[in-house]
């Protein structure tokens, strides 16, 4: 009884992240889809959720690849880090067209981890660009946080608080049921507040054991393999992480 009842709590908190209310600013009409956390709808924010594309020429590059760019932009509302989710040709657009974008899964992520008490980078706002109801290019918004990805715990002599704060969002994302689907040491982020997981998009709740345990197993699998340079770092992950 306990569990329904936090299922159908969790449930309602991600789907108001997706609706007009005291929280959140919603904008729908036929060639757009925008959300935005009320308190960030601001002059200059709703500029940058008018004109992405341009804020992201304007901004500091992170990432430029083929499925993603990454870059951080400035608003009244301090530094923000905007993704916009790439299209790389026509058929990539026919099988995205009709699904939810990455970014939706993201914005929908975040607020899934926020429900857990996992610590993720904070949303700020989500855009989806359509033809009625179909997508095309989307974009995910979040507050910059100053810090290092995990990869940097390779040359730190003593990093035992930042393995231990990884090691509780991974054990809390497998209690939770939940698969990241890219569990990089580029996707933590070291901050003053603990670790941060990043890159949602393939992130899943599941239902089913059997898939669950797979998912999970090539989750930490794919993390130690991290580690396989620095075989202290390692076994010290192996030992704090839960097989599932």
């Amino acid at each position: 009884r306990v569990s329904w009842y936090r299922t159908v709590r969790k449930r309602n908190h991600i789907s108001k992240a997706f609706r007009e209310c005291t929280r959140f600013s919603c904008k729908k009409n036929f060639r757009r889809f925008v959300v935005c956390l009320r308190d960030f709808d601001t002059p200059t924010v709703s500029e940058i959720l008018n004109y992405p594309d341009q804020a992201i020429d304007r901004g500091k590059l992170l990432k430029s690849g083929n499925s993603a760019t990454v870059a951080v932009i400035e608003s009244d509302m301090g530094p923000l880090v905007i993704k916009r989710y790439n299209i790389k040709g026509y058929g990539h657009l026919l099988s995205r067209m009709f699904r939810k974008s990455r970014a939706w899964t993201s914005w929908a992520n975040t607020f899934r981890l926020e429900f857990l008490g996992i610590n993720t980078l904070k949303p700020v706002a989500m855009i989806e660009e359509r033809i009625g109801p179909l997508r095309r290019h989307a974009y995910f918004i979040t507050q910059y946080v100053e810090g290092d990805d995990a990869t940097t715990l390779i040359e730190r002599k003593n990093a035992e608080a930042e393995v231990i704060s990884i090691a509780k969002i991974i054990n809390g994302m497998k209690a939770a049921g939940v698969s990241h689907g890219d569990l990089k040491a580029s996707n933590f982020l070291l901050t003053e507040q603990g670790a941060a997981i990043i890159d949602l998009d393939s992130m899943e709740e599941h239902s089913k054991i059997r898939i669950r345990r797979k998912a999970q197993r090539q989750d930490i699998e794919r993390f130690l393999r991290n580690w396989s340079s620095v075989p202290s770092l390692e076994k010290r992950f192996a030992d704090l992480l839960e097989s599932p």
